[in-house]
C-alpha cells in the first residue's frame, strides 16, 4: 500500500502490537487484506493509475475503478485508423457514483470510432490519496482481516486462512451493493 507506514501503525495498534519483530508480516497481511477488500468492492484504496478499453463511446461510461481521482487521458482510434486524443471539453467526471463514470459533456457528441475491439483507451486514477482518508469501514475491514490472518496462522488451527470474517463480508456488501461514500 503506498502509505503503508499509517496502515501499518493502525493495525499495529488494532492488535496491541508494540515491537516491529513483525512488521514485515503485518505489511504483507495488509497488502493481502488490501487486495482482498480492493477485489471485492471494486474500490481502490491506495491511488493508483489504471487502463480501460472500450470497443466505442456510450452516453456513461462505468469505470472499473472507484472512486475516480482525475481522468490523464481518452484515445480513440478514428474511422480512418488514427489514434486520436480526446479533447477533456468533450467529457465530464463524476467520481461521486459508484462505480464512477465518464459522462458525455452537455452539447457534446462522443466522436465516430473505427469498428475494432478497443477503439477507445481511457487512463486514469482511482483511489484515495492518503490512508486515513479511506472510509473508516473500508479501514475497519482491512484491520478485522489482517487480525483475523495474524491470530490464525498456524496450520493446526481450525480456522481456514481463506475464511472471511462475518464482519468484513458485511462491510463489503455494504460498499459493493450501494455504492456508500462517506
Amino acid at each position: 500500500m503506498a502509505d503503508g507506514s499509517q496502515a501499518l501503525e493502525e493495525v499495529k495498534e488494532y492488535l496491541r502490537v508494540t515491537s516491529t519483530y513483525e512488521d514485515d508480516l503485518l505489511t504483507l497481511l495488509i497488502d493481502a487484506a488490501v487486495g482482498y477488500v480492493e477485489m471485492s468492492t471494486n474500490k481502490t484504496l491506495a491511488s493508483k493509475s489504471y487502463t480501460q478499453y472500450c470497443d466505442y463511446f456510450i452516453d456513461t461510461i462505468a469505470l472499473d475503478h472507484s472512486p475516480l481521482t482525475s481522468v490523464t487521458s481518452i484515445n480513440y482510434i478514428d474511422t480512418d485508423g488514427n489514434s486520436q486524443l480526446l479533447s477533456s471539453s468533450v467529457y465530464s467526471e463524476n467520481s461521486a457514483s459508484a462505480p464512477s463514470e465518464i459522462n458525455l459533456a452537455y452539447g457534446q457528441s462522443w466522436p465516430a470510432t473505427r469498428d475494432v475491439k478497443n477503439a477507445v483507451t481511457i487512463v486514469y486514477s482511482a483511489g484515495y490519496a492518503t490512508w486515513t482518508v479511506v472510509p473508516e469501514l473500508l479501514r475497519q475491514a482491512v484491520k478485522f482481516l489482517v487480525g483475523h490472518w495474524y491470530m490464525n496462522r498456524e496450520a493446526a488451527s481450525n480456522i481456514k486462512i481463506e475464511d472471511v470474517p462475518l464482519t468484513v463480508n458485511c462491510i463489503i456488501t455494504k460498499y459493493k451493493d450501494t455504492g456508500y461514500y462517506i
